[in-house]
């Protein structure tokens, strides 16, 4: 899954002008939310991590950028180029 994430992230900031992290970043605050943290007082907003996902979500994160990236008509490389069984 990770390496097709970043495959996918990669073509989808390639076709929007961002570079992967920056892309990363994007869907993972749009798709997965903000997580919020103080330092020293200061309020901060971070993507929430990707890691922490099981399976199950991580799939369901992937489904929502590949409809993304058709709303942006982009055609993705299926999960089963990278040997993924989507099943």
């Amino acid at each position: 899954q990770n390496r097709l994430y970043w495959k996918w992230i990669s073509l989808i900031g390639e076709h929007v002008g961002m570079d992967r992290e920056e892309a990363h970043r994007m869907f993972a605050i749009r798709l997965l939310g903000p997580e919020i943290f103080k330092v020293d007082g200061v309020e901060y907003v971070a993507a929430k991590s990707t890691t922490k996902l099981t399976t199950k979500e991580f799939k369901e994160y992937l489904d929502q950028i590949n409809v993304t990236a058709m709303q942006l008509g982009l055609t993705l490389p299926s999960p089963e180029h990278f040997g993924y069984d989507w099943k």
